[in-house]
């Protein structure tokens, strides 16, 4: 999981660095870093994607993906995606805000105290 969050972290990084590289892509190819960067993306995204689609074969083995006829039935590329995104969007929203925290309490000591207290 550790290796799977630092590889986010990376793939995060490098899309900053990217820029706006996907108005011309080719573009990349001609300037080492961010070839660099391109490659760390896709070697990072095929890591996570390959941990991700573990879950929906658990869920059908569980039965817990089972659903009534009146409701979409998602497809397993579905479920994967949906499972990423709702992971991915949560731990670096969840990240930023502790980020947040931590500043302002470094910023304002007397509310650090209080909170230790």
């Amino acid at each position: 999981m550790q290796g799977m969050m630092i590889g986010l972290e990376e793939v995060f990084f490098d899309f900053c660095i990217l820029g706006n590289f996907h108005l011309a892509p080719l573009l990349v190819f001609f300037w080492s870093p961010a070839l660099r960067a391109y490659r760390r993306i896709q070697r990072n995204l095929a890591v996570i994607t390959k941990v991700f689609s573990v879950f929906p074969q658990v869920l059908s083995e569980t039965g817990s993906a089972k659903c009534s006829r009146s409701m979409r039935i998602p497809t397993e590329r579905g479920l994967q995606t949906n499972i990423a995104d709702m992971f991915i969007a949560g731990s670096e929203t969840t990240a930023s805000s502790i980020r947040w925290c931590v500043l302002f309490l470094l910023c304002h000591p007397e509310i650090q105290e209080k909170l230790q207290a």
